[in-house]
């Protein structure tokens, strides 16, 4: 007759295992977030309301956001409105 093992920790149920999770990033600067949306701006109108938050931020005297602006609204064609 086999000896019985009778102090084995039953394997946990699939439901408590924990979930490996990604690593967060620390959020994100308002020159990286508006720096982001410069970069996905397609239109004008996209373009200027982010310009148009980019100063009510405060943000105008920021020279990575004036340098994306001006590249953005050169890219557009409208380089008169930066």
């Amino acid at each position: 007759m086999p000896a019985a093992t009778l102090l084995v920790t039953p394997p946990r149920p699939a439901t408590a295992r924990r979930r490996s999770r990604a690593p967060t990033s620390p959020p994100l600067t308002l020159q990286e977030t508006f720096s982001a949306l410069i970069d996905k701006s397609q239109t004008l109108s996209d373009l200027l309301q982010v310009h148009a938050a980019v100063l009510r931020r405060g943000l105008r005297d920021d020279r990575i956001l004036n340098f994306k602006l001006q590249r953005a609204y050169s890219s557009l064609g409208c380089l008169d409105n930066s």
